[in-house]
């Protein structure tokens, strides 16, 4: 059981759970409206990008992927939301032009926690972003705040995976479900990479 599902679907999820909702709630519907997908396809058209103007997580989130990048990592979303909706996002959170690649729910045929969104998301790297290389899961440190997302890691194959406590996850589901260390939220993303420079750094210095 994801603990998001909402969160964690894509628009053609939430749509089918909504109306798998209503259906079963029909004779409690105002008289004279038959919920139909359609209708319900139409009601989530019009909310549009709920979460394009959402307050994000760090005050400076922009910061901090910038900080990640200054390791010299490369930055990416793999998100369930929809194209038009994480634009809108990006656009708000000024951070479109930090973000080096990124893959949405609606552009994949199967969700997460699929090891497919990673995978595609990884061959859009390697044609941006690899230096005539390929970038593999294996490469990727990602971070996830539900079951779905760390879910996804381990079915990739992820070189490491970690899970913040920022989203619905609990550190229990997140580690259950293939996260290799929690954090309280993104803003440690930082720290951790230069704990691991610091850490390859020493493992390279003659004994």
């Amino acid at each position: 059981v994801h603990s998001a599902p909402m969160a964690a679907g894509t628009g053609e999820d939430q749509v089918t759970s909504v109306y798998a909702f209503v259906s079963q709630h029909q004779g409690k519907i105002r008289r004279g409206v038959t919920v139909t997908r359609q209708l319900a396809q139409e009601w989530h058209d019009e909310l549009g990008p709920l979460h394009g103007q959402d307050t994000p997580l760090l005050d400076d989130l922009r910061g901090m992927m910038l900080a990640c990048q200054s390791f010299g990592y490369k930055v990416a979303i793999c998100t369930s939301d929809d194209r038009p909706a994480t634009e809108a996002a990006m656009k708000f959170w000024n951070i479109h032009d930090v973000v080096d690649v990124s893959i949405c729910g609606n552009e994949v045929s199967h969700g997460k926690p699929s090891a497919v969104p990673l995978q595609v998301l990884c061959q859009l790297a390697s044609k941006h972003c690899g230096g005539g290389g390929s970038i593999l899961p294996q490469d990727c440190i990602h971070v996830g705040d539900t079951t779905a997302d760390t879910g996804m890691a381990r079915n990739a194959n992820a070189g490491f995976c970690v899970g913040v406590l920022s989203g619905s996850g609990t550190s229990e589901q997140l580690l259950e479900t293939g996260a290799h260390l929690i954090l309280p939220h993104v803003g440690h993303i930082p720290t951790l990479l230069q704990s691991f420079e610091k850490l390859g750094a020493a493992q390279q210095e003659p004994q």
